[in-house]
């Protein structure tokens, strides 16, 4: 059958073959195609490596699409998300083009040229340990300005000013909380689902300097929950919310069961959120009545 005008547009346009790519390569196709639009419209690329449970990553996509940002950012940039979770070779782009990685953490942002050659990435001061992330300290707003120095010269002074004082403003509080780099989610054991057996779990987690895990201890909780709760743990991977402080730090784990929307979700769902002073990870699931 063929294809309306409209929609072969539609198909061979560079952002609708970015959405279509699949497969070992699909962050590097992904790239290839955010270099031809940048060099066609005379731009650089920003390349924002992310994840689905990252809740810093939404904050920045709230800034990209802030009515006041979008046309400041989207005017030096041709923007391309790297779903670190989802998009086949994003590990592999990602070791390619920051200069070095030692944190692991998302957001992480690198700005090239529209060859695709790296200018400058959220590695403050290219410390390979502190990814800035979403920026939200004084220190790393001023290093975000930085970048934004170094690989879009043709922002005016006004427009660096206006980003300045909107990353300010927008400041989240400061959060003592631990920072998801790698999440493993838990699962909701079954013979709790079966039991009606909801609550939460509340753990404290120490971090070595190199920010692996040094001790995971459960403060309290149903001790089938626990169980749940300490292996995700174990198999997650965070990330000090400040240098040189390794904890211990608070995870609260809250198993809950709602029916609401289970036919959609498959059965279990999971979100994470930031406190002041504590990292929260609910699961949700279906209850057995």
């Amino acid at each position: 059958m063929a294809l309306s005008l409209a929609l072969f547009l539609a198909l061979a346009s560079p952002l609708a073959s970015r959405l279509l790519a699949t497969g070992p390569d699909a962050a590097q196709e992904m790239f290839a195609h955010a270099k031809a639009e940048a060099s066609q419209e005379h731009k650089h690329v920003l390349i924002v490596f992310s994840d689905s449970y990252c809740p810093n990553c939404k904050l920045y996509d709230r800034f990209l699409d802030d009515p006041q940002m979008k046309p400041i950012t989207e005017r030096a940039f041709v923007i391309e998300h790297i779903d670190m979770d989802k998009t086949e070779g994003g590990a592999n782009l990602r070791k390619v083009l920051a200069t070095e990685d030692k944190s692991g953490s998302v957001p992480f942002m690198v700005m090239t040229d529209e060859n695709g050659q790296p200018i400058v990435d959220s590695n403050r001061n290219g410390n390979p340990a502190w990814n800035i992330g979403y920026p939200a300290l004084p220190e790393e707003i001023a290093w975000y300005i930085e970048m934004l120095t170094r690989a879009a010269p043709g922002l005016s002074s006004k427009e660096l000013a206006a980003t300045r004082v909107w990353l300010r403003v927008h400041a989240p509080p400061l959060s003592r909380a631990l920072i998801v780099v790698k999440f493993k989610p838990p699962l909701y054991p079954p013979r709790a689902i079966a039991s009606s057996l909801s609550g939460e779990v509340d753990l404290d987690l120490t971090l070595l300097a190199t920010g692996e895990q040094r001790e995971v201890l459960a403060r309290r909780g149903p001790q089938l929950l626990r169980d749940a709760a300490m292996e995700s743990a174990k198999n997650s991977v965070f990330q000090a919310p400040l240098p040189n402080h390794n904890g211990p730090y608070k995870l609260v784990y809250r198993f809950v069961l709602d029916d609401k929307g289970c036919g959609e979700s498959h059965g279990q769902s999971t979100q994470i959120s930031q406190g002041e002073k504590a990292t929260t990870i609910t699961e949700k699931a279906c209850p057995q009545w």
